[in-house]
């Protein structure tokens, strides 16, 4: 695990790091999610570093694999799972076609049939006049961005209840 966490990490800023969880991830592979810059998870994957079993030994409290680190687990808690998918080729390939390759290139192009001056008047009824008031900035999102079309990463993290 070390070369590899070293390569990850020579990587960071540099190349975009993406990983796939397809299965059980224990253990050292499975600190290496946490280096990588967008990690997608597909129904069957867990990752942990110590077992219910461990977990069980030392706190006391019985936990499952996917309560421990299953998808759910991954996208709402821990952060570490950016997108599941049970398509995860797929949904890497998507990924990739949002990112340069590296550091120095620009991102490639997405073509749109949105006019480059186009106008958005349904803003003024989705943004409260209350400056307390809330939100949701998928909505926003979706009136401005070309064809109203955005990859969301991270969707249930810290989701609202």
């Amino acid at each position: 695990m070390g070369n590899a966490a070293a390569a990850i990490a020579a990587c960071s800023g540099i190349v975009p790091v993406l990983m796939a969880a397809t299965g059980p991830v224990v253990s050292g592979p499975a600190l290496l999610l946490g280096l990588s810059d967008l990690v997608v998870m597909n129904a069957e994957a867990v990752a942990f570093v110590s077992g219910p079993q461990m977990v069980a030994e030392f706190t006391g409290v019985e936990v499952g694999l996917h309560e421990l680190g299953g998808v759910t687990t991954h996208a709402r808690s821990s952060g570490v799972c950016a997108l599941e998918s049970n398509d995860v080729e797929g949904t890497l390939a998507r990924l990739l076609e949002y990112l340069p390759s590296h550091t120095d290139e620009v991102p490639p192009p997405v073509p749109t049939s949105d006019p480059v001056l186009r106008s958005t008047p349904e803003l003024r009824d989705l943004i409260p006049d209350r400056k307390a008031a809330t939100y949701d900035v998928r909505d926003v999102a979706r009136l401005v961005v070309d064809d109203g079309e955005f990859l969301e990463l991270w969707p249930r993290w810290a989701a609202r209840s």
